[in-house]
């Protein structure tokens, strides 16, 4: 890669400064654009100036204000999506710090899938008024939502397909694709 032209420097600077909050260094977007032939660099730059950064903060702030939007009146069984130490299980910890002490005595936390079926199987869960919360940080297509609310061979769990039926289902994320949306509203209702 030739010298960046000073256009290019200012442009770098406040992609820095605006767009990753000084998260990262004007040096770190100059070795990344190493990576591109002289003429890609432009459109290089151009994808960052376009790129979304989220700050722990922005996450939880937009986990809390789905959670918000939530039945109040109704238990909330939260339960975190993929397997124990994935990104699901953090949002779920990141969720039981956000809200206050009022508001946990009408959730309930699960460490996965399996145990929240478990207890879901052992109670007499039609007769109540509870919810369940499938949470992760990030849905991108819905395959891996849909797989993990599924059995073998990509046969959505029954319990999964009773609740999304009786509007007892919910899945929140910090991102959301529109494909992602799709593809679980269509595989799990």
């Amino acid at each position: 890669m030739q010298t960046l032209s000073k256009e290019i420097e200012k442009r770098i600077e406040d992609i820095v400064s605006v767009r990753f909050y000084n998260q990262i260094t004007p040096y770190d977007v100059i070795r990344w654009l190493f990576n591109f032939e002289d003429e890609d660099v432009e459109l290089a730059v151009q994808l960052l100036e376009h790129v979304i950064f989220l700050r722990d903060d922005d996450v939880k702030g937009r986990l809390y204000e789905q959670i918000s939007k939530l039945p109040k009146d109704k238990t909330k069984h939260i339960v975190p999506l993929g397997k124990p130490g994935k990104s699901g299980a953090a949002i779920s910890y990141w969720i039981h710090g956000l809200m206050k002490r009022n508001e946990l005595r009408e959730m309930a936390f699960h460490s996965s899938i399996e145990d929240f079926i478990s207890y879901r199987n052992s109670q007499e869960w039609k007769t109540q008024k509870d919810i369940v919360v499938y949470v992760d940080d990030f849905i991108g297509s819905g395959g891996s939502v849909v797989t993990a609310l599924s059995l073998e061979e990509k046969i959505v769990r029954p319990e999964v397909l009773s609740d999304a039926s009786s509007g007892r289902l919910y899945v929140i994320a910090a991102i959301v694709m529109d494909n992602g949306y799709s593809k679980i509203s269509q595989d799990i209702s």
